[in-house]
């Protein structure tokens, strides 16, 4: 799932706007969550800087939301409950996405989701190649 989605996910869930510069507890517990399945869960690979920058944020305050919101579910159950149902809600949809795609491939190919398996097995171990050789030439560049 994109970033963009979790955000409007979690502003939805809580009925806020978690880019709003306050320290009201129930707006820094929501970007909290926010920070969490955003870094943990996006489907791009995000870092704390562009998580932090979605919402107005330096990476700094991410890291602070990631290192306190485990401690703090510890404790607070609402806010444990708030985030567990919004990751269930985040692996639900991932979930039906992926159920999506592999029947849209079905349908493209008209082949078992065996062989959609086996042709994206291979293209993985195609790119994976291709990185391989595309390093040993830096390196080669690189002694020369």
């Amino acid at each position: 799932m994109e970033t963009k989605e979790i955000l409007q996910m979690v502003n939805k869930y809580f009925g806020i706007d978690i880019s709003e510069r306050t320290r009201k507890r129930h707006y820094v517990f929501a970007r909290w969550i926010f920070f969490k399945l955003a870094y943990r869960n996006s489907s791009n690979y995000v870092t704390t800087s562009a998580v932090g920058e979605m919402i107005g944020y330096d990476h700094a305050t991410v890291l602070h939301g990631l290192s306190n919101i485990d401690f703090e579910m510890k404790y607070n159950k609402g806010l444990l409950r708030d985030y567990s149902q919004l990751h269930l809600k985040l692996i639900n949809q991932t979930k039906l996405r992926k159920n999506i795609r592999l029947s849209y491939l079905k349908k493209i190919n008209n082949s078992k989701t065996d062989d959609i398996i086996v042709i994206a097995i291979k293209q993985k171990k195609l790119i994976e190649h291709l990185r391989n050789e595309l390093n040993k030439e830096r390196y080669k560049n690189l002694a020369k």
